[in-house]
């Protein structure tokens, strides 16, 4: 998400060659719809199992919002 991206490129752990605004539009012109973040995907984040494999707070909300909006992750 553009969200994980920013968090992680302010801190250090990840490095863009584009901007986030340059990244936005590529997506915009490919066709994928962005999601807006809801008060119902934080609250389905509770009822997401802690397991080993979700413990990353950034994994954890995708997961939670393609419950909710009942959509499958696809990671590359």
């Amino acid at each position: 998400s553009l969200f994980e991206m920013a968090i992680k490129s302010t801190i250090g752990k990840l490095t863009l060659k584009k901007t986030l605004a340059s990244i936005r539009s590529d997506i915009e012109a490919a066709g994928i719809q962005q999601l807006s973040l809801k008060d119902a995907h934080f609250f389905q984040y509770q009822h997401i199992l802690l397991h080993e494999h979700h413990r990353a707070p950034f994994d954890r909300l995708l997961i939670a919002i393609a419950h909710y909006e009942n959509l499958h992750i696809i990671t590359i």
